[in-house]
């Protein structure tokens, strides 16, 4: 979308998943695996963790998409030492260039029966033994860690510069059905099945906004 207007009704379900913005998104991806620039070819669809480790570090891809809290453990796992951590997707035109996903969040449900014990919990999971605990595991920590910590500042900067650009909803969130065909089904039913999977969609949308 090329502006945060457009973007925010993408978000809350008011855009059609036949829009132009959405169809052309589609093709590129359709495109770039069609021309087999996925690893392994058309296998890609089905690829395995390891198997993606195992590629980038003989050298059989060049990039791979990680999101910020698996970064470290790919390098690792991988055996990575020459390596260049870049900043993506660009979105669109829009001049925010935001960046959709979010953090991970703790929270208390008003049907808690133990009040009490879930605060205790919440300041173990965000004391500074647990976020030194993160920091050094690659994961940006939301909370002071110990002096001393084992922790890479370049790499810290390198998956935190971005930060500021997280955008606070998404499309995926308008519903549970809509989010478990777009994160499990797509884009695999719409390079084998084309328009008719965002038949699919659209009708997932308009049920979730209706209800």
């Amino acid at each position: 979308m090329d502006t945060n207007e457009e973007l925010d009704k993408w978000n809350a379900g008011e855009v059609s998943f036949k829009d132009d913005h959405i169809k052309n998104a589609f093709e590129m991806v359709k495109s770039v695996f069609e021309e087999g620039l996925f690893y392994p070819g058309e296998g890609a669809l089905a690829v395995t963790q390891d198997q993606l480790y195992g590629a980038i570090s003989s050298h059989k891809v060049g990039f791979i998409f990680e999101p910020t809290t698996s970064v470290k453990t790919t390098i690792d796992n991988s055996g990575l030492k020459d390596y260049k951590i870049c900043d993506y997707p660009a979105m669109g035109k829009n001049p925010t260039n935001p960046v959709l996903g979010g953090c991970d969040g703790y929270f208390i449900p008003t049907s808690s029966k133990n009040v009490e014990g879930a605060v205790e919990a919440m300041k173990y999971l965000t004391s500074e033994e647990i976020m030194t605990f993160r920091a050094e595991g690659g994961q940006v920590p939301c909370a002071k860690i110990a002096e001393g910590a084992n922790v890479d500042e370049a790499f810290m900067e390198s998956i935190s510069r971005c930060s500021e650009q997280i955008y606070p909803t998404e499309i995926i969130n308008v519903g549970a059905e809509l989010s478990d065909y777009m994160q499990n089904q797509m884009p695999a039913n719409y390079i084998y099945n084309g328009e008719a999977s965002l038949d699919e969609l659209e009708e997932l949308r308009v049920g979730a906004v209706n209800k």
